[in-house]
């Protein structure tokens, strides 16, 4: 009975420590043109749950701010105001970075692909277990404006730029992650040779 509690205590360790936390905010930017889209900023990113353009928005819609306590790890369509400053071609390159609750950030530069066609474009660098690609649709709404200010709801006329990310590949074992998994191992192996003993 001690062993089974000891090791439900150190699975519950393991689990806690390799937590990356929420995701707090989300910044887009690209080349030629250099456009800067962020949550909460002037160039606002409306983020909500794949599937369809009508889903809410999981920000605040005066600020444009991802609702605290923030999101979990996993796929979003990410829905851009500002069109205008998208790259027109697909010879430029896009950088996704995502801002966790506990402080760390992640991010990686991809090519830029298609927007209509779902998937992941070809990634460039940074964090491989991320992914930026087009949203899967051929027509979107007008639902991020272009106001200059941080509110979110402002439409401009122009269907937004809508695109797909995810930070789900998370549950890959990091080194960070892999080296508590062998602590607890060899905490475990501890705890049993005690019991025997």
């Amino acid at each position: 009975m001690r062993l089974t509690i000891h090791v439900c205590l150190l699975a519950a360790l393991v689990v806690t420590l390799a937590s990356a936390g929420t995701i707090t905010s989300v910044a887009i930017s690209t080349t030629n043109p250099s456009g800067s889209w962020w949550t909460g900023s002037m160039a606002a990113i409306g983020i909500s749950d794949p599937g369809g353009t009508n889903n809410p928005f999981y920000n605040d819609l005066g600020t444009g701010a991802i609702l605290s306590p923030g999101i979990p790890s996993g796929t979003y369509l990410a829905f851009l105001g500002y069109e205008d400053r998208w790259p027109g071609s697909r010879d430029n390159t896009a950088t996704l970075t995502l801002y966790y609750s506990d402080s760390s950030s992640r991010s990686a530069t991809f090519l830029v692909g298609s927007i209509t066609a779902a998937g992941s474009w070809t990634w460039e660098s940074g964090d491989p277990l991320l992914w930026l690609g087009g949203g899967g649709f051929t027509e979107t709404p007008d639902r991020v404006g272009t106001s200059g200010s941080t509110n979110i709801t402002p439409v401009d006329g122009i269907p937004d730029v809508v695109l797909m990310f995810s930070d789900e590949s998370t549950s890959v074992p990091e080194p960070g992650t892999l080296g508590l998994m062998g602590a607890a191992m060899a905490a475990l192996w501890l705890v049993k040779r005690r019991v025997r003993g």
